[in-house]
């Protein structure tokens, strides 16, 4: 037994020591889809929804734009109108009414957004934006010129057929979460593909405290842990494969006594219910295993089952041991289990690309 405790718990040193850690799976990215119509290097279009499936199906985004070239060019006749405007707000509600929104030349930020300053740098953005927000479907598009005076020039431009161009495509519109397209003699391509479902497999230990009955039982757990997240990688499902090693022993007032082993092998599987939201991830999962334990006969060679919670930090799981003493005689023992992550290791991380 000292052995196994040994090799178990030097497993966890070593890891501990050579500090790799996964990246962090509960950190919420954005839960939109974006579609970017490319039209030059001046005029960039991204189209931003909830999901790229239902956003290829949208029919009004040319009478969108059709609305915001006309307030735009009744606005800029408005003496007031600030024509040297970045960003221009453009708000279209579900009972027909309309506002356009610019902010003045000596407006000023509160606070300096890195990320969007990033964001821009990255993605190479013209200066000037124009942003249309139908608040019937929350869908926004985001209008990229370089020069403010170009939105007049979409008139001609159907921005319904390049977001109808990968309709047929259920691929990818259900394996990325971005998708940028561009007009190739004069049809519209993908060019450009982001996002995609991964499976995770890695090395998890951790370290266990568990009630059997009414008697308390540290330990230590090693294994193999894997995790499967949708195309905005979000954690969806979860699979633990674990070996644990426990001690139950006798305590008088002034020691413990009579050390005993308790061996088991473990499988949860876990679903994440809070995949399609903001809010960190948190697992529900069932719990299966065997339990060996040849110095408490009572325990050894048992089932075991329930369910479990995990919430990163840390897992809950209640349980049933299985006990067989007669074959006619079916008994059971609780079994409430902490377990605490020391460390997980990633050693295979593959892209689940879909086809298209």
């Amino acid at each position: 037994m000292k052995t196994k405790m040994l090799l178990t718990a030097g497993a966890c040193l070593v890891l501990s020591l050579r500090t790799i850690h996964a990246q962090s799976i509960d950190t919420p990215p954005s839960l939109r889809d974006t579609l970017v119509i490319k039209l030059n290097t001046d005029v960039q279009i991204f189209f931003v929804g909830n999901n790229l499936g239902k956003m290829v199906k949208y029919k009004k985004a040319d009478s969108l734009k059709t609305l915001l070239i006309a307030d735009w060019e009744k606005a800029k006749q408005e003496p007031s109108y600030p024509a040297a405007s970045k960003i221009t707000h453009y708000f279209v509600h579900p009972n027909g009414k309309r506002r356009l929104k610019a902010e003045n030349a000596d407006y000023q930020e509160p606070l300096l957004d890195i990320e969007k300053e990033k964001r821009s740098l990255s993605l190479n953005l013209p200066p000037y934006e124009y942003v249309i927000y139908d608040l019937a479907n929350s869908y926004e598009l985001h209008i990229y010129f370089k020069n403010p005076d170009q939105l007049a020039s979409l008139i001609n431009i159907s921005l319904n057929s390049a977001i109808h161009s990968i309709a047929g495509n259920e691929e990818m519109q259900n394996g990325y979460c971005r998708v940028d397209i561009e007009n190739k003699s004069g049809e519209w391509k993908a060019e450009k593909k982001f996002g995609a479902k991964t499976l995770t497999i890695g090395l998890t230990t951790c370290a266990n405290l568990n009630l059997i009955g009414s008697q308390w039982s540290p330990g230590l757990g090693v294994g193999l842990s894997g995790r499967f997240t949708d195309k905005r990688s979000i954690p969806v499902f979860g699979i633990d494969l674990l070996f644990n090693d426990n001690v139950l022993a006798n305590f008088t007032s002034t020691e413990f006594t009579n050390f005993y082993e308790i061996e088991s092998i473990d499988m949860r599987v876990f679903y994440n219910p809070r995949h399609n939201t903001q809010g960190k991830s948190i697992w529900i999962g069932l719990d299966f295993g065997y339990v060996l334990s040849p110095q408490l006969g009572l325990l050894n060679n048992n089932f075991k089952g329930g369910f479990s919670l995990n919430f990163k930090q840390f897992n809950l799981a209640f349980d049933a041991i299985y006990i067989h003493s007669q074959p006619s005689d079916r008994n059971g023992i609780y079994q409430f289990t902490l377990s605490v992550p020391i460390v997980f290791m990633d050693l295979i991380r593959k892209k689940l690309s879909p086809k298209g």
